[in-house]
């Protein structure tokens, strides 16, 4: 097989990408270092992290970096020594893949369950909304050059401008009394989002946080690509925008802050492109300040390919090389034939040395050493190796 997954992929996986998404994070709390390499590109790091973590695999010929000591002997005890259960011989490692999976599956299933009761609650609340004919989101898209179907309802349940849906589109808006202006803003920012495959975004990483739940970085990223996706949404909405028209953009931002503060939002739970996201004062101050400050900016074709190539280089990168576990190998009495012993290959780059008898096996041992030039002479001379 050309790719494999690993004890040491996955270790290799959750170490590059959670070192990306914290540095960052860190990164993300200076406004300048937005400014200076542009919201697109911090996006696309971030995302890169999260495409790391989901594919923890081992490209066959990776480089293997061998270490000794703490890794070595962490590794014995959790994946080579086995004890008994239920008549079974199993290791740590194997305890904790199983928990792993368990509640992953418990995760998902949890998010799944909550995502179809947010579908029946949205249909409860459309029945008592009002679905509202506008042109204004066909200005919109006739500005964007880009028609994506989508729909705008009214509702009194509604206290925060969202969308919701991902293959039937909506845009909920608050029952209230909005100037022409403010509804352009509002309709744009969630149009916007809807062509930038927002909502998409954020269900993928949700899953990823299901699926990698013991990892706190997993949640971070989640946590942070969420603003950094509105500021995205922010300066692609006003970038086309006269300084007047930013002004009623930022106002209408802070009516809703006030209008909406302490509340949920809506009685649906969907995973949805909100203008506002309740409770982050901070973030909503980071939001005014960096769309006031935009300045335009032109990119050159070179500069995007070159910046692709990087982030490309970057992730493929992480792959060629990986750390493994060192075994020096073992000190053997006397000679040993195919007769005497045989190997278990441990699928981790290493191999376990087991006596075929079983008064051998009491006296010495099974022994754990990494594939070497020795144990390929012993496979050559017909060695049993076994998985």
């Amino acid at each position: 097989m050309l790719m494999d997954v690993s004890f040491y992929s996955v270790l290799m996986s959750v170490f590059w990408s959670s070192l990306g998404v914290f540095i960052l994070y860190r990164c993300l709390k200076r406004r300048w270092f937005i400014r200076r390499f542009g919201i697109q590109i911090l996006c696309a790091l971030y995302l890169l992290c999260g495409l790391r973590l989901f594919f923890p695999v081992e490209i066959k010929g990776v480089k293997v970096i061998s270490l000794e000591g703490v890794l070595a002997s962490a590794y014995r005890i959790v994946g080579l020594q086995k004890a008994e259960l239920l008549g079974m011989e199993i290791s740590a490692l194997q305890v904790c893949g199983g928990i792993w999976i368990v509640g992953a599956v418990f995760f998902v299933m949890k998010w799944s369950w909550g995502y179809f009761r947010g579908k029946r609650s949205l249909q409860r609340l459309l029945e008592h909304s009002k679905k509202q004919e506008s042109g204004i989101l066909e200005q919109i898209q006739k500005q964007c050059g880009h028609v994506m179907t989508a729909e705008v309802w009214k509702s009194a349940d509604v206290d925060i401008p969202m969308g919701v849906g991902i293959f039937k589109k909506r845009i909920l808006i608050p029952d209230k009394d909005y100037s022409h202006q403010q509804l352009y803003c509002i309709l744009c920012h969630e149009y916007t989002h809807f062509r930038n495959r927002d909502i998409e975004t954020k269900i993928l990483l949700q899953l990823l946080c299901c699926v990698f739940w013991w990892n706190p970085c997993s949640y971070l990223l989640l946590r942070e690509i969420d603003q950094i996706l509105e500021i995205r949404c922010d300066l692609a909405v006003t970038k086309v925008m006269e300084r007047k028209e930013k002004s009623v953009y930022l106002e209408t931002i802070l009516r809703i802050l006030q209008e909406g503060m302490g509340r949920d939002g809506s009685k649906t739970k969907l995973p949805s492109a909100m203008l506002f996201q309740q409770g982050k004062n901070r973030e909503v101050l980071e939001r005014f300040q960096i769309v006031k400050d935009a300045k335009e900016s032109k990119r050159s074709i070179i500069g995007g390919c070159a910046t692709a190539a990087l982030l490309c280089f970057l992730l493929c990168g992480s792959y060629l090389f990986q750390f493994q576990a060192a075994f020096s190998p073992p000190e053997i009495e006397g000679e040993l034939t195919p007769d005497d012993v045989y190997l278990i290959d441990n699928k981790d780059g290493t191999y376990t040395l087991v006596y075929k008898d079983k008064e051998q096996m009491k006296k010495r041992k099974n022994t754990t050493f990494r594939y070497s030039p020795a144990i390929e002479g012993m496979i050559e001379q017909g060695f049993e190796v076994r998985e």
